[in-house]
């Protein structure tokens, strides 16, 4: 949260989409100016690469993994695999 709010703090952000995922959630890519937001937080380890609906996402993804960012510091269940589990 804190990664995000500092991001996007006092600037404009847009977001492109128009596809919704199974649970009514908007697919989209979230912009400051030309700056992709989604991949800042995927590369910070702060988000992860849903490869399901894009795999634009997976190179930053495998930087923040090799590099333990964020999420990645320690071990974590993705948020597909806790979903599946709640069931």
């Amino acid at each position: 949260t804190r990664t995000l709010s500092d991001l996007v703090r006092g600037k404009t952000v847009t977001c492109k989409g128009d596809e919704r995922d199974r649970y009514g959630r908007l697919i989209a890519v979230c912009y400051i100016d030309r700056v992709d937001i989604n991949e800042q937080m995927v590369s910070r380890g702060w988000a992860l690469a849903y490869r399901r609906y894009s795999q634009d996402y997976v190179r930053a993804e495998q930087s923040a993994q090799h590099m333990k960012d964020g999420l990645w510091k320690h071990k974590f269940v993705p948020p597909w695999d806790w979903r599946r589990r709640k069931r």
